[in-house]
């Protein structure tokens, strides 16, 4: 008998939630996941399929060695389907991370660029939870405020952050 929608659904919010407590706050490209580990033995082997075509994962296996990234739009759609972005302690954390990139914008005329680094130390968070954060847009999506880049998409490094970094989009 096939799966049901809503179980279907509710597979797939349970991937998300294990995806993303197993990286913590790693970046989503230094972790690595396979189908064959204990702690993801729930997952359906449709839902792994279905994670993989919503480009959720991303397929990085190796000769006969299965393995799977989360993609940025992984990790966002996980922080938004589990509403992880509603939780206070989320909210906390990108609060600081505002704040701190604020303060390399603060009385300045134009954009700043950024390590990561920086951020993280000035910020006191993890530099894998900043690029997660910024890969996946979320200030952006889920606090309707203008966001920062990556500068000349050189992932991990260079941040820019815009003048008008943390104001309400219009």
């Amino acid at each position: 008998m096939s799966l049901s929608k809503e179980e279907r659904e509710a597979n797939l919010k349970l991937a998300l939630g294990l995806l993303l407590d197993a990286l913590g706050d790693l970046y989503t490209s230094e972790m690595y996941f396979s189908e064959s580990e204990e702690e993801f033995e729930d997952i359906y082997a449709t839902t792994w399929t279905d994670l993989k075509r919503r480009r959720w994962i991303r397929d990085v296996s190796v000769m006969e060695e299965e393995r799977y990234r989360l993609t940025e739009y992984g990790w966002r759609e996980g922080i938004i389907l589990l509403e992880k972005h509603k939780d206070i302690a989320f909210r906390e954390k990108l609060g600081k991370l505002c704040a701190a990139m604020k303060g390399f914008v603060k009385g300045r005329r134009d954009n700043v660029i950024a390590d990561v680094e920086d951020i993280s130390s000035k910020s006191g968070l993890p530099s894998g939870f900043v690029q997660n954060v910024i890969d996946s847009h979320i200030l952006e999506i889920c606090l309707n405020v203008q966001g920062a880049e990556w500068v000349n998409n050189r992932r991990m490094y260079d941040i820019l952050i815009p003048l008008d970094f943390g104001l309400e989009r219009l």
